[in-house]
């Protein structure tokens, strides 16, 4: 009795072969789900940064300094202003150079960003979130406002700004614009990042207001403990730091120009989430 197998079809694929290709398309898929936000980001970035670069050469004239010294002014006195192009979706920026002051006391400019959301506010009906950026060096040209993506260091801005926040961000003295050293020196660096939050208030339209929010790490960390150390003190009480800490701070050298620190990423988003869980709680009193 002969017996035959019953014959393939040439064109049919064996199971085996077709449940193999049906994991590997479902598996591309997925894939495609969820690298298409990080996709979206790094169009929106270059973008960006094509901007930021399209008028690269027209900045350094912001950063010039005064042929006549201005007098001195309150801190947080805007001098000069300008727009940023650039900015995230739904935001506005400005480059500012306000007034500050040293660890001697000493009147001086700063510049630094100003960023909010594009819907105008009513006068001091949102919260400042005042950016303390890691080290960057201290030449004038390491200014992170001046970059051609002066948002990028920016850690969490678009959260920030999506729940209706002012975010700030000063460049230090003597970046940006010639100044006084100011890399780990306390009392320059809280003034320089208290007084951006205060040239915020003279912004027309954000509604900056004077409930401030210190956020940095690395050299930012260093800033936003002394800041908040400065805001604590009663008015007339000498400031904690008037001794020769700042001298003794003035011989530190920093990384190179260029040198940017970030935080791992399940630490930024962990930092990120507490910040903004934190301004999200009712104000007591």
């Amino acid at each position: 009795m002969n017996t035959t197998e019953p014959t393939r079809d040439k064109h049919e694929q064996p199971p085996r072969r077709h449940r193999l290709k049906r994991i590997i398309g479902i598996a591309a898929l997925v894939a495609f789900i969820i690298a298409a936000p990080t996709i979206s980001n790094l169009l929106d970035f270059g973008v960006r940064v094509g901007e930021g670069a399209a008028v690269e050469s027209s900045v350094a004239g912001f950063y010039a300094s005064p042929t006549v010294s201005p007098a001195a002014a309150a801190p947080g006195t805007i001098v000069r202003s300008e727009p940023v192009v650039g900015a995230p979706d739904g935001a506005q920026a400005v480059r500012v150079v306000y007034h500050s002051t040293d660890v001697d006391g000493a009147d001086i400019l700063v510049s630094g960003l100003i960023v909010a959301p594009i819907e105008p506010a009513a006068s001091g009906s949102r919260t400042v979130v005042s950016w303390a950026h890691p080290t960057t060096g201290t030449a004038p040209r390491c200014a992170p406002s001046s970059g051609i993506a002066p948002f990028d260091l920016i850690e969490g801005l678009t959260d920030l700004l999506a729940d209706g926040n002012v975010v700030v961000a000063t460049d230090y003295a003597g970046m940006g614009l010639p100044g006084p050293a100011s890399f780990l020196i306390g009392a320059t660096e809280a003034a320089n990042v208290l007084d951006i939050a205060r040239a915020a208030q003279h912004v027309d339209g954000i509604g900056a207001s004077n409930r401030v929010v210190l956020w940095g790490h690395s050299q930012g960390g260093h800033a936003a403990l002394f800041a908040a150390q400065r805001a604590a003190v009663r008015p007339g009480a000498p400031p904690p730091w008037s001794s020769s800490r700042g001298s003794r701070e003035r011989s530190r050298r920093p990384p190179r120009c260029g040198h940017r620190r970030r935080l791992r990423g399940h630490d930024r988003r962990l930092r990120l989430q507490r910040l903004r869980d934190g301004l999200r709680r009712p104000a007591s009193g």
